[in-house]
């Protein structure tokens, strides 16, 4: 199977950040993700969006502080 074929055939997205204030956190795990989001909360990004191991994340001027709730 070829990597193209795998992408489409489990749905695998191509978006890419569209903007110097916009970026893909990844990848991340359940072990390391919450670590990885408050450094780049402090930074000023939040997340706008989740996939499978990546966040989407937009760029503002407020901190921000990220919890996982279950």
């Amino acid at each position: 199977m070829t990597r193209q074929a795998a992408q489409k055939g489990f749905g695998a997205t191509t978006e890419r950040p569209v903007g110097p204030e916009e970026r893909t956190l990844g990848p991340v795990t359940a072990f390391d993700e919450m670590a990885e989001l408050e450094a780049a909360g402090n930074l000023g990004w939040r997340t706008v969006g989740a996939g499978l191991l990546s966040h989407r994340m937009v760029r503002t001027d407020t901190r921000w502080e990220h919890r996982r709730v279950a």
